[in-house]
């Protein structure tokens, strides 16, 4: 099936497009009216279905069902334009059916990742709207990526030039989100971080993007893995963050050496929220000082998706009993 083929079986004419107003950072940092040191967000942990998404091709309902009886209120959803993982981003349901059954489980789906290659998000606009999808991201750059025989080949940062055409593209696809009622946004893994000179090529991107077209979804665990202080970004561009994946990292384990399952071999040390090396209660203290609500358990590759969601989500919340105790 063929991209155009997969979103119009998906539902494509299915809803009505949200208005820029509804697409805000502010609607979409989901914070509610309180008292002075109670919590400002929501409490919603989400999760991104990348890890999850074998259960659902064979299920979506029944996956869907089972993420929101661990808890889970908000999911990410993934695959929508072309990729190499599956054919259709709504494993075989039209968008009314995925809406429901999101509903039916007590979830929402706020952002979904798309292709970093679009030029024309129109179609996936129509989508999204149906599935109260407020923001895509750009889960990875094509700058970084070459797909052979249907294998991910992931390179780094080769220079000023290619990080300046990816600033440039970002900006454009950010325009094109904005015309057509959705936020966009970016999400990074661990070459943003090499050096440009005598600096991260990630603050280069933050500086020469768009704060009004382009935010930044902040995965704090491939920040760790770049040898970052995940909470030093979070405070320096906290107004760029809408969103962050929640993943730990484990550098005692080995890296990966299968490249079809492990296309970056540091995946294989990426683990679940409490698992690995990171301190995630000043990853939720800088959260909530600035009001970044949308936090999505994510890891790479898994065994047991279900479990390791869960093992997370139970994690994060226990973690956040025990700051509000």
């Amino acid at each position: 099936m063929n991209r155009r083929d997969c979103l119009r079986a998906a539902g494509l004419l299915a809803g009505v497009a949200l208005s820029p107003a509804a697409c805000s950072t502010d609607s979409m940092r989901g914070s509610i009216a309180v008292g002075p040191g109670q919590r400002r967000c929501s409490g919603a942990i989400g999760v991104q279905l990348f890890a999850v998404r074998d259960m659902l091709i064979a299920d979506p309902r029944g996956a869907l069902a089972k993420l929101g009886e661990v808890g889970f209120r908000e999911v990410e959803l993934f695959g929508f334009e072309e990729n190499i993982f599956i054919d259709d981003p709504l494993f075989g349901l039209s968008a009314p059916e995925f809406r429901d059954a999101l509903e039916s489980a007590g979830l929402s789906a706020p952002i979904a990742h798309v292709s970093g290659a679009f030029e024309d998000i129109s179609e996936v606009a129509d989508i999204a709207s149906s599935l109260g999808v407020m923001t895509l991201i750009n889960p990875m750059a094509p700058e970084f990526l070459t797909v052979r025989d249907g294998q991910a080949i992931v390179s780094g940062v080769s220079g000023r030039d290619q990080m300046m055409g990816l600033a440039s593209r970002l900006n454009a696809q950010g325009r094109e989100c904005e015309r057509n009622g959705l936020g966009f946004g970016y999400h990074n893994h661990h070459m943003e971080f090499e050096l440009l000179g005598d600096r991260p090529a990630f603050d280069f991107l933050v500086e020469n993007t768009d704060p009004a077209l382009v935010k930044f979804e902040l995965d704090v665990g491939w920040v760790a893995v770049s040898g970052r202080d995940p909470v030093d970004y979070i405070d320096r561009y906290h107004d760029r963050i809408i969103a962050v994946h929640m993943k730990d990292y484990d550098p005692s384990l080995p890296i990966g050496t299968d490249p079809k399952t492990y296309p970056i071999p540091e995946q294989a040390q990426l683990v679940e929220p409490g698992a690995g090396s990171i301190d995630f209660e000043r990853i939720v203290e800088a959260l909530e000082k600035y009001e970044i609500c949308h936090r999505f358990v994510e890891v790479d590759v898994t065994t047991e998706p279900l479990e390791t969601a869960e093992r997370g989500y139970n994690y994060l919340v226990n973690l956040e009993s025990q700051r509000t105790d």
